[in-house]
């Protein structure tokens, strides 16, 4: 293993749950998900120590437990530093919605993240021998929440919506009961519809995006999709399986491999 193998896998093994790549590379330009020290900190002190020079954006631009990220002032820092990495390691959510927590939270049009990602496009057209890779996640329904991480809804309504996406995958593999069909309807009338349209609508945008991110081959040389605690049941598990979605995911991991 060379030195220069070894200093790359090190970081992407920080960033990506474990998996490495093999890339010669001195400088890193490095877009984390958020702030938080297992995003940000972490790495950088692990890509330091291998010897690496890590350039990273301004932390008051990048998304936080109490602050939005900030997606296009980011995008005009990346822009401007592209220039001098070797390899650029992207969070997908960061340079999209503005952070990992932004994307359970927005409300922006598709307009507006179809144009951010074709700038993903542009970067990678305007530095052809710059290897670009990208990770973000699969939005979570999870069985509940606090910490301001979803929206505010959710502290009522998390565990009931996190039910009602349980038997909507179950009802789409077509293995839903009687007595499931009628649980699913019950719990449907117990949220407000403009709460189940608010979540629903923000996963169906992510879900496009991710599908362009594959569809467009983005990142041809790597990319990572992240299930964020998703279950074994719901709408997380079912953009990650072999149902509705499952090919593209299949592509996206496929990359690992090449």
């Amino acid at each position: 293993m060379s030195k220069k193998w070894l200093k790359v896998a090190l970081m992407v093994t920080a960033i990506a749950t474990g998996t490495s790549i093999q890339v010669d590379a001195e400088t890193v330009l490095y877009v984390p998900q958020d702030d938080r020290p297992v995003s940000l900190q972490y790495t950088v002190d692990t890509a330091k120590a291998a010897g690496m020079t890590v350039l990273t954006p301004p932390q008051n631009l990048i998304s936080g437990k109490t602050y939005k990220g900030q997606a296009d002032q980011i995008w005009n820092w990346v822009e401007q530093n592209a220039g001098r990495a070797d390899v650029m390691v992207l969070s997908t959510d960061t340079l999209i919605y503005g952070g990992l927590v932004d994307s359970r939270k927005h409300n922006l049009p598709l307009s507006t993240l179809e144009n951010r990602l074709k700038r993903i496009e542009a970067l990678k057209a305007n530095h052809k021998n710059t290897r670009i890779y990208g990770f973000g996640t699969v939005m979570r329904s999870p069985r509940a929440s606090g910490g301001g991480t979803e929206p505010s809804y959710y502290a009522d309504y998390g565990p009931t919506i996190f039910q009602i996406a349980a038997l909507q995958d179950k009802l789409d593999a077509g293995t839903l009961t009687q007595a499931e069909t009628q649980k699913l309807m019950s719990l449907q009338a117990s949220v407000p519809i403009e709460y189940l349209q608010d979540w629903f609508s923000r996963r169906q945008k992510n879900m496009q995006v991710n599908k362009d991110l594959i569809d467009e081959a983005v990142f041809q040389d790597m990319a990572l999709a992240g299930r964020d605690q998703g279950d074994t049941q719901g709408n997380a598990d079912d953009t990650a399986n072999d149902r509705g979605d499952g090919d593209h995911v299949e592509r996206f991991f496929n990359a690992l491999e090449h």
